[in-house]
């Protein structure tokens, strides 16, 4: 990267100077927090990839812009040196878990989406009645395995009136999926939902051409079952994992502009659902957002794409007023486009 070269020569100059950071490097937030530091009020990127370790933040006054065709701040880290036929299977691929990255939620190759893996879409029985930490949900006989490798991790996507909930399993019984308790996964299903649920998260579901991946934290691997048709030796070098859950973070500030760039890759922030209440629609329950405003003034976003995130595009937050977003472009989100309040 060239930016701490070009720093040196403009550090003695007086505040308010230009500065340009160079693609390719890692350290785009801690580069951008040293010119602010110094004064500079206008960040240029330099065409390509920019990398984040930690989330991006402008303090008041700055302006970042990206040039050229623009510049792609991206909180995702390549997955590579996969190697086929993982557990016997020839359809099964595996790659060694990228060692900045402690949890694999999202994935994209060459710019698309994968999904976890997950059982088929099932039909419970009912509810047993709750204890104080804890729901059961009575499913069919035979719909659980007989074994998961590691059932702690796996999660219940469960169908509501007008969403679908998510909540941690706690234990699987024989017909029995012990699940953390929330304030609403024990009211808001029944037939008029159809009673819908799966299961995701579980090594057991990987199939062939399913498209799916799984994560085995234990091992440090990361397992993918390429979709059916598709010749994954040909995008095995363009596959992309999250490893932070904001990219750019603008707080109590004023006056702040960015510009023709793109921000890409971010992970789910799954604390605040989990822990709490996981049914809200839109996934309004999350905390986090690729491009966060808050309580900040004359914040203006224009021609930015925000694409590949784990959840909101972008978050006018609370006690932001007077800012704006126009001509951007917003694809490809785990939660909301565009959250204002």
């Amino acid at each position: 990267m060239r930016f701490p070269l070009l720093f040196a020569s403009l550090s003695a100059l007086c505040a308010g100077f230009e500065v340009r950071l160079s693609a390719g490097d890692g350290c785009l937030a801690s580069a951008a927090r040293k010119a602010q530091e110094h004064g500079a009020t206008r960040i240029l990127l330099e065409e390509g990839r920019h990398y984040l370790k930690d989330t991006l933040r402008l303090k008041s006054g700055v302006h970042l812009v990206g040039e050229g065709s623009g510049a792609v701040v991206t909180g995702g880290v390549p997955v590579t040196g996969w190697k086929q036929g993982a557990l016997g299977h020839d359809w099964l691929w595996v790659a060694p878990q990228p060692r900045d990255v402690s949890l694999i939620d999202q994935m994209w190759i060459a710019g698309e989406r994968r999904v976890v893996a997950r059982s088929p879409t099932m039909q419970y029985s009912d509810y047993v009645p709750p204890g104080p930490t804890y729901n059961q949900i009575r499913v069919m006989p035979g719909q659980l395995l007989p074994n998961y490798s590691n059932p702690t991790i796996m999660r219940v996507v469960k169908y509501e009136y007008w969403t679908a909930s998510y909540a941690l399993v706690r234990a699987l019984g024989d017909d029995t999926i012990t699940i953390q308790r929330n304030a609403s996964t024990t009211y808001y299903g029944g037939t008029a939902s159809g009673r819908r649920y799966y299961l995701e998260n579980a090594k057991e579901y990987l199939s062939e051409g399913s498209g799916t991946f799984f994560n085995d934290v234990g091992e440090s691997v990361l397992y993918y079952a390429p979709m059916e048709g598709e010749d994954f030796q040909k995008t095995m070098d363009d596959v992309w994992v999250a490893n932070i859950t904001e990219l750019l973070r603008v707080d109590y500030e004023t006056d702040v502009q960015v510009e023709n760039t793109v921000f890409e890759h971010s992970r789910v922030d799954w604390g605040p659902c989990l822990e709490s209440d996981c049914t809200s629609q839109s996934a309004s329950f999350s905390e986090a957002a690729a491009v966060h405003v808050f309580n900040s003034s004359n914040v203006h976003l224009h021609n930015i794409t925000v694409r590949h995130t784990g959840d909101t595009g972008v978050w006018f937050d609370s006690l932001s007023a007077n800012s704006s977003l126009t001509a951007s472009y917003i694809t490809d989100l785990g939660g909301t486009g565009v959250r204002v309040g």
